[in-house]
């Protein structure tokens, strides 16, 4: 469109179309160098738009193979559990194994998170709200990591039963992957505390950990797709930087709000807070 009507004015101007007024000062070389800008222009919007398509094309293709690695992943799992109950006896064996369903364990919820955070920015994936039981639903996460990684100690501090009307599979694997990551950045024989309560129609789930903490510069960023290199490189441990975005992303689908803050003499603690209905 740009082109076109520089041309067309280029065209007009050089015919005599077009009104000459007494302070025009407008020449056809001008009009060429319009011309010209307008080409720069629309190249440079579809060179733009073309690294775009590539960008979502290539993101459709790891959508797709993340999404085709589950079957073969969970099959992987299934056969560990068989393993594992097979080699019971020996000590040794079954530490080996529960050492693999641990990493495949910590694949599969990575794959999750990655299609999940895709759906959810996308606005594709729906909600299924049900009256649930927070604080049953954060001992059974609990209870679930646990064994995963028996040198530290998760404690639930829930004291009545606070129900929330939510997804509850969304909230389940909001609190796993908080619980998980404070377990990541808490030494052996530290402590992670997972705490429920409730206020003010709205319900809180906050996970605290006495690991180093995060700098202040830092508390914003974590919530970003692929923004965990900076902590794993502190701590060595693993991780692509998707289960907070995708706590951020499954939180704010609630209508509610996630915010880490500073724990004394150190640590952190990721707080969680949804609308009770």
């Amino acid at each position: 469109a740009c082109v076109a009507s520089a041309a067309f004015l280029v065209v007009a101007q050089l015919a005599g179309w077009l009104p000459v007024t007494v302070h025009e000062t407008s020449t056809p070389t001008e009009s060429v160098i319009a011309v010209v800008l307008a080409v720069a222009v629309t190249v440079l919007s579809l060179t733009l738009l073309m690294r775009q398509a590539e960008e979502v094309a290539t993101e459709d293709l790891v959508n797709m193979f993340v999404h085709d690695m589950r079957s073969p992943l969970t099959v992987v799992m299934a056969r560990l559990d068989m393993l594992r109950s097979d080699v019971a006896s020996d000590s040794e064996a079954a530490e080996h194994a529960d050492a693999a369903m641990t990493e495949a364990i910590h694949l599969n919820r990575m794959a999750n998170n990655l299609l999940d955070v895709s759906r959810l920015e996308g606005t594709r994936l729906v909600l299924r709200r049900t009256p649930s039981n927070v604080s049953d639903l954060a001992r059974n996460v609990a209870h679930a990591l646990a064994p995963l990684d028996p040198s530290r100690h998760i404690e639930v501090r829930a004291g009545e039963p606070v129900t929330c009307e939510c997804d509850a599979e969304l909230l389940r694997r909001i609190t796993e992957n908080l619980v998980s990551n404070a377990l990541k950045h808490t030494e052996p024989g530290g402590h992670v505390v997972v705490d429920v309560s409730s206020a003010h129609a709205c319900v809180r789930i906050a996970v605290e950990d006495d690991g180093p903490g995060i700098p202040e510069t830092e508390r914003t960023q974590i919530f970003e797709r692929y923004s965990a290199k900076g902590l794993r490189a502190r701590n060595g441990q693993h991780s692509v930087g998707l289960g907070l975005a995708f706590c951020k992303l499954a939180t704010a689908a609630h209508g509610g709000r996630i915010w880490v803050e500073a724990v004394t003499p150190h640590g952190s603690r990721f707080v969680v807070e949804l609308p009770a209905a």
